[in-house]
């Protein structure tokens, strides 16, 4: 069922449709929407009425298994949509919650829903990532996850325009106009996130300046990707003659716990044109390339963070 159209009022609603690009999606332009202009202006400044200045701003990306546009149900354990499912707020039995794979990322990154932005901003950005895997056989004759990694590529552009936008409507705010995005990524999400900030980087888009920290948790993209859009980082930073600390910092977070997803990602994933490095290489190549882009940094932890990635979720 398709939502309805987006209403200020209510606040929800759908805001746009972006058209399938005709050329790839590496060449195709990023999208512009004069409603989602509209609809943040209308919405931000109330939610950091609060803010202290410096204050956190968070926006976060679901990965693999999600469909934003379904109706919201009675418990959000079940819920398909990403905004009732982890995007919330509630403090559920922490069991329950990693039973259903429903754990809330906002509070257990810090933030809380009624402080007006006392504690920072958070706004997440659902994408449709679990196209049903006998529909996507039978009527594109490709597996689900393979069809979810593209659709991680197509949404990219809408992913920068979203960005683009909140940037703006942050610069008119005095007290955090100064403050950076930050990006919280899991799984399949990921693969949208890298492809978004190689084509802001690729274009040079002013939004990428505004990009702070990048924490992808349990990441699900090629390394030959992440050193595509390292590259694209460095000559973006070099070009535009940045301190250090200006532009993306990206900590890439690595756990066991995401090894069924890996199995998927490495036999059903479209292959990259070219073989993909060793991790561990790609890292060493990172640090030693790092300039004023700021640092990219990896992590391995034995255990996920606590309420925040969980498997195929």
């Amino acid at each position: 069922m398709d939502p309805e159209p987006f209403d200020l009022d209510r606040g929800s609603g759908a805001i746009a449709t972006f058209a399938h690009p005709t050329q790839s999606v590496e060449q195709a332009p990023p999208h512009q929407s004069a409603i989602l202009d509209q609809a943040l202006a209308n919405l931000i400044p109330p939610l950091v009425a609060k803010a202290k200045a410096g204050a956190p701003i968070a926006v976060l990306v679901n990965g693999f298994m999600f469909r934003p546009q379904e109706a919201l149900v009675e418990s959000y354990h079940d819920a398909d949509n990403p905004h009732q499912r982890i995007f919330h707020f509630l403090a559920g039995n922490p069991s329950n919650e990693t039973r259903h794979h429903s754990t809330g990322w906002p509070a257990h990154l810090g933030f809380a829903a009624d402080d007006q932005g006392g504690g920072g901003l958070v706004v997440p950005f659902g994408w449709y990532s679990w196209p049903g895997f006998l529909p996507t056989l039978l009527n594109e004759g490709r597996l689900h996850y393979r069809a979810a990694y593209g659709y991680a590529d197509e949404s990219s552009w809408p992913f920068v325009a979203a960005l683009d936008a909140l940037a703006r409507v942050i610069a008119g705010i005095p007290k955090i106009k100064a403050t950076p995005i930050d990006i919280v990524c899991h799984s399949l999400g990921s693969a949208l996130v890298i492809r978004a900030l190689s084509r802001m980087a690729k274009y040079n888009l002013p939004v990428l300046g505004r990009i702070g920290r990048v924490i992808i948790m349990g990441g699900s993209e090629y390394t030959s990707e992440a050193r595509l859009t390292n590259g694209r980082l460095l000559a973006t930073a070099n070009t535009n003659g940045w301190d250090v600390g200006t532009g993306p910092m990206v900590y890439n977070l690595g756990s066991r716990e995401n090894s069924v997803l890996d199995l998927m990602a490495e036999n059903l994933a479209p292959r990259p044109s070219a073989p993909a490095p060793r991790l561990s290489a790609t890292m060493a190549s990172k640090r030693r390339s790092a300039s004023r882009a700021g640092s990219i940094c990896s992590s391995t932890a034995a255990n996920s963070p606590s309420g925040c990635s969980r498997t195929g979720r």
